[in-house]
């Protein structure tokens, strides 16, 4: 049988994740099944969307499905819309004003974070959480100098 391993790690030097995780249970063929019409499904629903990845993680009672697409809009709705009984704001401002929130919790790609921090601060958001990683530098040596002027408190990025 030989070891177990990702044939996608010994490739071209490109190492990721695998793309279904299951954790316990047994029934590996039906899982198997089950996970492809997941994905078959999605990429015919969100062929739009630009999906460059579906990740499927398993417990024994919870399936997560993670989409990676390039356009978020497609798929969570464009500003006005609502999802789920809530409203997409384009912009941190429309936000601010239609809710009067006072925080704001940033997922964005480490060349977007720094604007994203700047954004919130400018709407007047008091509190900005960040959880991406490998932000430049200098963009965050900015970003410290705007928030001590503005007075927004920052958790995050690591």
């Amino acid at each position: 049988m030989g070891q177990k391993i990702n044939p996608i790690s010994n490739r071209l030097g490109i190492i990721r994740g695998w793309d279904s995780n299951w954790y316990g249970g047994t029934d590996y063929a039906s899982k198997i099944l089950e996970d492809t019409k997941i994905r078959e499904y999605l990429n015919a629903r969100l062929a739009k969307a630009s999906l460059s990845k579906i990740v499927i993680e398993r417990t024994l009672k919870l399936i997560t499905v993670t989409i990676h697409t390039a356009r978020p809009g497609v798929i969570i709705g464009k500003g006005g819309q609502e999802v789920l009984g809530v409203k997409v704001f384009d912009i941190v401002v429309e936000a601010r004003r239609a809710t009067g929130a006072n925080a704001s919790i940033l997922y964005v790609p480490p060349a977007f974070a720094a604007e994203s921090i700047l954004e919130a601060s400018d709407a007047g958001i008091e509190l900005v959480v960040c959880i991406t990683e490998g932000i430049p530098i200098l963009d965050m040596v900015k970003v410290e100098e705007h928030l001590k002027k503005r007075g927004t408190r920052l958790i995050g990025p690591n």
